[in-house]
């Protein structure tokens, strides 16, 4: 859904996702699958996981790190999924410019 409405603005969507076969992403939705790294470089990064062992705090410092100082943090699943500290900290050392939080 997010992708096809990104699509509508004109936007290039890539995504990573370790459990969704390629074709599927790609035929259905036209996102291309990358690199988790590759995808933290993009201008806005939507965050989609369910919350569970392995998504808790997957979003943390070292994310953050490897985002640009322009890029924008969407989250729109679970608060628990990211690092509310980290996040704090990304914002006010301006390593990303801004977030869009609809849970934390």
């Amino acid at each position: 859904m997010t992708a096809r409405k990104a699509k509508a603005f004109g936007l290039n969507v890539i995504g990573y996702d370790p459990y969704m076969p390629e074709r599927y992403l790609a035929k259905e939705n036209g996102i291309i699958l990358m690199r988790l790294g590759d995808v933290l470089k993009a201008d806005y990064v939507s965050l989609h996981p369910d919350l569970n062992e392995t998504s808790l705090h997957m979003i943390d410092d070292k994310t953050f790190a490897h985002m640009k100082p322009t890029a924008y943090f969407i989250n729109t699943s679970r608060g628990k999924v990211v690092d509310e500290v980290a996040l704090i900290k990304a914002l006010k050392e301006k390593r990303i410019a801004g977030a869009g939080l609809d849970v934390f």
